[in-house]
């Protein structure tokens, strides 16, 4: 696999990067054209191929309705060889019926033998939530753990508890469930 972080910067493309650092199968991004100067359908197409040289077969875009068409999400069955569609509204908690019922069962699906990408807008709070959710679930991290992992990987999940949507503790409630 090509290297995904700029040895000189840190920084990685697409904010791509694993749920934790010996992760080899659930990764997380932001979404197509965030933050670039491309046009629509050549942030597209360079993130697709990005995804592609970084052998990911399945993608799951966090986007609620309206903004999953800025992703391109309607070209990603020509990408990938599974898509999941998971509205999941900014600043809040992901939905834990939607976590237990379609997006693990998604990432489990994936895991170990192929990658799959969650992406958001930004690629930090809502993505951060799912692949802390992953850890606890497929892993056993206990919920602070599991938050503290994925911080490390440059997610924010804490982010709907600074917003005031939520509490610390509905936070660790919601990872713990699939602890």
């Amino acid at each position: 696999m090509p290297e995904i972080q700029n040895r000189e910067t840190g920084a990685t493309a697409h904010r791509f990067a694993p749920a934790a650092p010996d992760e080899e199968a659930v990764y997380g991004a932001c979404c197509p054209g965030w933050h670039s100067a491309a046009s629509h359908e050549a942030a597209i197409a360079d993130w697709v191929a990005f995804m592609r040289r970084q052998e990911v077969a399945r993608a799951c875009c966090l986007l609620p309705g309206g903004e999953d068409s800025a992703a391109g999400i309607e070209r990603y069955p020509e990408a990938f060889e599974a898509v999941l569609h998971a509205p999941t509204p900014d600043g809040r908690l992901v939905d834990p019926a939607l976590l237990a019922e379609e997006v693990l069962p998604f990432l489990e699906d994936a895991a170990p033998d192929k990658r799959v990408v969650v992406h958001s807008l930004a690629g930090i709070g809502r993505v951060g939530q799912v692949l802390a959710a992953w850890l606890a679930h497929d892993r056993g991290y206990r919920p602070e753990r599991a938050i503290e992992t994925v911080e490390g990987t440059g997610r924010h999940p804490r982010e709907p508890v600074e917003n005031g949507d939520a509490t610390a503790e509905e936070l660790e409630n919601l990872l713990a469930t699939f602890a």
